[in-house]
């Protein structure tokens, strides 16, 4: 039953009152094209009853790609993610002045469209997807489009992670139709962030402010690029609700609720206050027949180090490392394999954090810290209340033993390449 539900990408509610959404990633907005043959038709993707809407690229409609088994079954293709390098050579420092606060002042939604919208971009990428079936594995394009703004004046660009997810190309165009090719500089996943960057200067950056002085019913304003192609839209709601924990199926992140109005092409777009200031990253909307303006954003106080991170180093530095492959053990898997629900090691890294403590593949880790976890997600939860350096115990589940084993976590640099080639399967 589980499964079947989380299959259906619904909404649950946990014992701890979180949101629950098992879905590919909580998002909004990405328009997809067919290939081949068929024209590059500009579609809605709409997920229906109790379900997210989401923007991550869609695989074009010709053929459907086989379900992937599950690594403790069989191996498979994965989808290629956005490639960045650790940057170690001199880069084009990121301008930070334009990061002030200045004087609350309250102003009219007229007066924040046209101080801001010049600093709003629309995206548009084109993905690849990779299907596997009897005739072999297919690769083919599709298209995506999302929304970004201007953080610094040489170029930066911030968005969502899944609105660069797969991309192959990333094109930007500024608020006077003008277009820039753009480039990857990092990202970070778990809180579906990224950084990009166009060859340009004297851009109007965004003033950002501070989440943590929002309250509910503080008024907000959102500038994006709904269904791809509606350039510079203005919409306004209010803060709904603060600090809801969204689950993502392999994240669990922190965001706040609004009931402004969040389309397909929002995602990665700023939200501002009602002093034109960046307080949050449009993220996510839930959608059905029945809800309606149930939309959340990224925090903006949660993120700022990271950004600032990624466009220095080209990561999020600091981050916890175990140096394993792990995969969630549903409650079907636990019972076809009987093995306890948790966290698989599916392979790991020799000279790695966990393995030099003791961790072994086919371990099933249940608890981090003495807490409970049942899923990848609740790993890289707990994980990510410790930083580079920490020491966290591991309790672990294994065919004529187990125990618990102190790890010191080294520091997670992403890679180009995953260790294994089984899908649902992650790196920490």
């Amino acid at each position: 039953m589980l499964a079947e539900r989380r299959k259906a990408g619904e909404f649950m509610r946990t014992d701890k009152g979180q949101i629950k959404i098992v879905a590919l990633i909580l998002a909004l907005c990405l328009v997809c094209s067919g290939v081949g043959g068929a024209a590059g038709a500009l579609t809605a993707y709409r997920i229906f009853t109790n379900k997210l809407q989401a923007d991550l690229p869609k695989e074009p409609d010709e053929g459907e790609a086989l379900t992937v088994p599950p690594a403790l079954t069989t191996e498979a293709e994965v989808t290629t993610e956005p490639v960045t390098e650790p940057r170690t050579e001199k880069q084009t420092e990121p301008q930070t002045e334009r990061q002030t606060n200045p004087a609350p002042i309250s102003l009219s939604a007229k007066e924040i469209f046209n101080k801001t919208v010049s600093s709003v971009v629309a995206i548009k990428t084109v993905v690849t997807f990779k299907s596997s079936g009897i005739l072999g594995t297919v690769t083919r394009e599709g298209t995506g489009s999302g929304s970004g703004f201007i953080y610094t004046q040489n170029g930066y660009i911030v968005t969502n992670y899944h609105v660069i997810q797969s991309a192959k190309s990333i094109k930007v165009t500024l608020h006077d139709n003008k277009e820039f090719d753009a480039k990857l500089i990092g990202y970070d996943q778990e809180n579906d962030i990224a950084v990009i960057k166009i060859d340009a200067e004297n851009l109007n950056a965004v003033t950002v402010g501070s989440s943590s002085e929002l309250s509910v019913g503080d008024r907000l304003y959102i500038i994006g690029n709904p269904l791809g192609e509606l350039s510079q839209t203005l919409s306004q709601g209010v803060v709904s609700g603060l600090n809801r924990k969204i689950d993502t199926g392999n994240y669990i992140i922190n965001m706040h609720q609004t009931d402004a109005a969040i389309n397909q092409g929002n995602s990665g777009g700023p939200v501002f206050d009602e002093n034109g200031r960046v307080v949050g990253i449009v993220a996510a909307k839930y959608a059905s027949e029945t809800i309606e303006s149930l939309g959340f954003f990224i925090p903006i106080d949660d993120v700022k180090t990271k950004l600032n991170d990624i466009m220095k180093y080209g990561y999020v530095r600091n981050k916890p490392y175990l140096g394993l492959s792990v995969q969630t053990v549903t409650n079907l898997l636990s019972l076809q394999y009987r093995i306890p629900v948790g966290v698989y090691v599916v392979d790991l890294d020799t000279a790695g954090p966990a393995a030099k403590a003791g961790v072994q593949a086919k371990d099933v880790i249940t608890k981090v810290g003495g807490k409970a976890v049942t899923s990848v997600a609740e790993l890289k939860n707990e994980l990510s209340k410790f930083k580079t350096g920490d020491k966290v115990e591991l309790t672990v589940s294994r065919s004529g033993g187990g125990g618990v084993f102190t790890v010191t976590l080294g520091e997670l640099v992403p890679t180009t390449k995953p260790r294994t080639n089984y899908s649902d399967v992650y790196d920490v």
